[in-house]
């Protein structure tokens, strides 16, 4: 402890705090690199706000993993003290913060903390963000909040501050502070405000925007355990089987990928315009929720079939995200075809995959990098797609399966020995992944 910044200092001025902060049990154990960051920021606020210390030093078990985000939130709580006493007396008296930090909670702390150090000059939006760790949807944190308060710093030109802020937060759906609906309201506009801006805020102010319709489900999957499926609309829509091929989806994605559905709350939203990217695709996997055109939300029996081809494309984008587009749209694809009984039924033939107006090759259209909207970009889909489909029938549903799993996981792991750089996807990890063995 001794090697980071101040440590020697507080040993010598206040060893009893120190002796603290090595008794904590991720600290007894060594520090490791990603708990640096929490340390520093408890040996700082052992000599600058002993108050802070004394509180957060008293419960040494946190209810996540210690990481650089932790450790970050930490330093913040003890720079409240200094900075905005008052309002550090609120943070302090949140049951969620004496009782150890989560990552969402510890987003919580860092994002609120910068938008009221940002909206100084602004003093109605300094006023807002000031109060808004003493409104109702703070009481307890999920991740709608921690995306509402995302989704609120967007807001006027992405600095969370001004009057179009400020008169956002006017609105007397708000009159009482941001309620848990309202926040899941707010989480929304998060996903769509960079493609949309124009229509995000009128969303948030339309008449009874506050009044979701919401239809929740808990379910039990095999590998990812429980899961809650969400789906919110604009409107009041009854007796649809859309819950149902929803959870058929996030069902048949597990059970094909074999790895743990990657997240255990989906959420999907009906938009009640079919404009921008909806309009050409039916649907978007926005990285935090999946949004969906109205009319995909289906009564029985009416569209059932076209609904559950955008749902099961979709929800794969869970597993296949944050790729080359060709990886995540063309391996979200593949899943749509292996779970869609009327297209895995169809005689598959690689001549509707070869090309894509003149791009022939994976390599060529990586250096193109067309992006969402541009004519080429359906080359992902096409040629993606299409190197999935083409291995699958070579291989074997067998061997695939084992290969198009260990491509996923190499997302999240750096595998040294397949000599690619790095967990960012490419031609060279999708080789790998389909060479071993």
């Amino acid at each position: 402890m001794d090697d980071l910044r101040g440590g020697a200092r507080l040993e010598r001025k206040h060893p009893e705090r120190a002796a603290q902060i090595r008794a904590l049990p991720w600290v007894a154990d060594g520090i490791a690199e990603d708990e640096r960051i929490a340390v520093a920021a408890l040996i700082e606020c052992g000599q600058s706000s002993p108050t802070a210390f004394d509180v957060l030093i008293a419960n040494p078990e946190t209810k996540d993993s210690v990481n650089n985000t932790t450790g970050q939130a930490l330093g913040r709580l003890c720079d409240l003290e200094i900075l905005f006493p008052d309002i550090w007396e609120d943070f302090m008296g949140k049951g969620w913060v004496q009782d150890g930090l989560t990552e969402n909670e510890s987003e919580i702390v860092q994002g609120l903390y910068s938008m009221i150090f940002d909206s100084l000059d602004h003093r109605e939006s300094h006023r807002i963000w000031a109060a808004m760790i003493s409104m109702p949807f703070l009481e307890t944190v999920d991740r709608f909040d921690y995306l509402a308060v995302r989704a609120l710093a967007q807001i006027d030109n992405g600095l969370g501050v001004g009057e179009r802020f400020a008169e956002n937060m006017s609105h007397p759906i708000f009159h009482d502070g941001i309620s848990d609906q309202e926040a899941k309201m707010l989480a929304l506009l998060y996903g769509i405000y960079d493609s949309n801006s124009d229509k995000a805020v009128s969303l948030l102010l339309e008449p009874g925007g506050a009044s979701l319709d919401i239809e929740e489900r808990v379910i039990e999957l095999p590998l990812a355990g429980e899961v809650k499926l969400t789906i919110f609309r604009r409107y009041r829509h009854r007796n649809a089987p859309t819950m149902d091929l929803l959870e058929h989806s996030v069902r048949a994605n597990e059970e094909f990928m074999g790895a743990p559905f990657p997240d255990n709350w989906v959420v999907l939203y009906f938009h009640t315009d079919n404009s921008g990217q909806l309009s050409r695709h039916g649907g978007t996997y926005s990285g935090i929720h999946m949004e969906l055109r109205r009319d995909y939300d289906v009564e029985h029996g009416e569209r059932t079939e076209t609904a559950l081809h955008v749902l099961l494309h979709e929800t794969g984008h869970y597993y296949w995200r944050s790729s080359p587009g060709w990886i995540s749209e063309g391996g979200a694809d593949f899943l749509e075809y292996i779970s869609n009984p009327e297209r895995r039924g169809r005689e598959f033939a690689i001549n509707e995959y070869a090309a894509c107006d003149g791009v022939t090759t994976l390599s060529q259209l990586e250096k193109l990098r067309p992006l969402p909207g541009d004519k080429l970009y359906k080359c992902n889909y096409q040629l993606g797609e299409g190197i999935f489909l083409e291995l699958y029938h070579t291989l074997g549903e067998e061997l695939f399966r084992d290969a198009f799993r260990s491509l996923y996981l190499k997302r999240s792991a750096d595998d040294l020995a397949n000599n690619c750089e790095g967990t960012p996807l490419s031609i060279c990890h999708l080789a790998a992944a389909f060479k071993a063995g």
